[in-house]
């Protein structure tokens, strides 16, 4: 992909303040924050050659209704030099971004009588979008969003715009050129080139009530604000440095190793129809606003039960975007895309929704005769149209159809339905002071005074995207998800030979999106146990003492399965060919203590 280089830092400065007056504990304060993000690097600095069957499959086979199986050979492709896809990056990308940021809070926890305790705060934030110091920082610039093919009205399409305002060359001091695409240096957008937010107020509200000794019921209520983050923002620093990509026509495939970057010839690129990256200009900061409600229970005197119920909408999410996606159909991306002029145009979007529901139970043992433990349990079910910009691997990065983003609602890539934990802590009843004294000084040494724990893990399988694994919409995103049969996907018995039932999907038919839905795969559940056994030696001297500790991580060997394959078109659909995590570790260590 590429290397990358980041010479980052952050200077903060802080104050909190408490004042307790009566039943009033008030606090505030406050912070400012200077960011510095240098980067070095890009991807596809070597190029990036795809390959796929078209080139080598019957074209009769395209036709809908043809009755003939799908032909050809991805490899066969390669060693014909008959390139799919090439993408390739002029120059390598460099940026400097600052931005200082700050933030204020009040809040007020009033007691108003002994059992009953009112919050209320604010805060507020600020943080303004990165500037890039170099002066070179450019963004594709949005006249309107099209999705018909073609537009003729040549006044809507993007244009490159460069930060700030300058009255000469706009292409002062960069190495690439657009001969098809205007560059333009108005300041329309000022140095950062998206608005700063200055609405991030975010209240919070909370109740505290214990009705007697034995019950603790609590509730609130507030608005979170995820602010920005460096590398989508990065990828902006791209465009300067140049990109080029290039989809080649399957229904008369002619790119090879030879044209797939031909423009890319010379001190300074020419790229012709370039593949750029755009932030919105107006983009609000993504929240989520959370509730919940607690309910505790002192069911003996070392022995609590606490059930609650947590729930959150966020909004404004951010992912990515194909702007120019084409519109499925035959003959050339070009063809079928709103700006012909243009290659991937692909935006950070900030129209993203999500919402999650959880139901949550704790028991507790405080430490007592000898042991302490807890058992946790939670239930929770989280849905959006957008997991991340950068998304896990069984996510896709952009959504299939990005004239649609809430065609994409489903399970988000993180949704966990069930997790339950287990862990806790035994003195063995041998020593001084425990249920079986030992007398004699050495044997206690030995035998007496040790500690065993352990931390058990169970969670249920994360949802996976299913692919169709070729581009039968022939489109310039290429993330199609097959149809869904209707049958159920889930098998009664899973084997990392069949983890699902394969036959609940089935290749869309030609330029058409599937209809299966996002992240409708479930992965395979969780299992680890963790254990320890620890002593602690008292030495001769006052206040010196030896720890040995043995730790086992995954102490019973249990692999826990990676995803398993859901790429359609590969042999391997639905097998599972890998694990995650590590089979059993174990370490021994001793600490001095003085």
């Amino acid at each position: 992909m590429g290397l990358f280089e980041n010479k980052n830092s952050t200077l903060q400065f802080l104050n909190n303040t408490s004042i307790i007056k009566g039943k009033h504990s008030i606090r505030f304060g406050g912070e400012i924050r200077k960011d510095q993000f240098n980067q070095v690097g890009n991807q596809f600095g070597r190029g990036s050659f795809g390959f796929t069957v078209t080139p080598t499959q019957d074209p009769r086979a395209l036709t809908a209704g043809s009755g003939l199986p799908l032909q050809g050979d991805a490899f066969a492709s390669f060693l014909l030099g008959n390139v799919t896809l090439t993408e390739v990056a002029a120059q390598i990308a460099a940026a400097q971004f600052r931005a200082t940021s700050f933030a204020l809070y009040l809040d007020d926890s009033w007691k108003i009588t002994p059992a009953f305790t009112l919050s209320v705060g604010l805060r507020y934030e600020n943080t303004p979008p990165w500037e890039d110091i170099s002066g070179n920082l450019v963004t594709v610039f949005f006249n309107a969003f099209d999705n018909t093919p073609n537009v003729a009205d040549q006044s809507r399409y993007p244009v490159f715009l460069r930060q700030g305002k300058g009255t000469g060359d706009p292409y002062a001091g960069l190495r690439v050129r657009w001969p098809n695409i205007p560059l333009v240096q108005d300041g329309r957008l000022g140095n950062r080139l998206v608005n700063r937010d200055n609405n991030d107020f975010a209240p919070r509200l909370g109740l505290a009530w214990s009705p007697n000794p034995k019950w603790s019921i609590r509730t609130g209520i507030g608005m979170f604000y995820n602010q920005d983050q460096g590398n989508p923002r990065f990828d902006v620093a791209r465009n300067a440095a140049g990109r080029t990509r290039n989809d080649d026509n399957p229904s008369l495939p002619r790119e090879t190793w030879d044209n797939g970057a031909s423009a890319l010839v010379g001190s300074v690129a020419n790229i012709l129809t370039p593949q750029a990256f755009s932030n919105k200009f107006d983009r609000r900061t993504p929240y989520s606003a959370q509730w919940l409600l607690n309910v505790e229970h002192e069911i003996a005197r070392d022995l609590t039960l606490e059930v609650g119920y947590l729930g959150s909408v966020s909004r404004h999410l951010e992912s990515y975007r194909g702007v120019s996606a084409a519109v499925p159909g035959p003959g050339t991306i070009a063809s079928r895309s709103p700006y012909p002029n243009w290659g991937l145009l692909v935006s950070v979007d900030n129209g993203g929704r999500g919402n999650y529901n959880s139901l949550g139970s704790k028991l507790t043992k405080r430490y007592s005769n000898g042991v302490t433990a807890l058992v946790s349990y939670t239930w929770s079910k989280t849905i959006d149209t957008t997991s991340g910009i950068r998304t896990s691997n069984s996510d896709s990065l952009f959504s299939q159809d990005g004239r649609c983003m809430l065609c994409d609602r489903g399970l988000s890539a993180f949704d966990n339905r069930h997790r339950l934990v287990l862990s806790g802590l035994y003195d063995l009843p041998f020593g001084e002071r425990r249920k079986f004294g030992i007398k004699n000084g050495v044997l206690e040494a030995i035998a007496g005074g040790w500690q065993v724990g352990g931390i058990t893990t169970w969670r249920a399988g994360f949802p996976i995207n299913p692919s169709a694994g070729v581009n039968r919409a022939n489109t310039n995103i290429n993330t199609d998800r097959p149809d869904a049969t209707g049958q159920k996907v889930s098998l009664n018995t899973a084997t990392t030979e069949k983890w699902f039932n394969t036959a609940a999907f089935v290749l869309q038919p030609n330029f058409q999106f599937g209809n299966a839905g996002r992240n409708s795969i479930l992965g395979p559940a969780g299992f680890s146990l963790d254990s320890n056994v620890q002593k602690n030696f008292r030495m001769p001297w006052e206040g010196h003492e030896l720890q040995f500790r043995w730790e086992a991580y995954n102490l019973l060997n249990h692999p826990v399965w990676g995803f398993p394959n859901t790429n359609f078109s590969s042999p391997a659909f639905g097998t599972i060919s890998s694990t995650t995590g590590s089979m059993r570790q174990m370490q021994f260590a001793l600490k001095y203590v003085f």
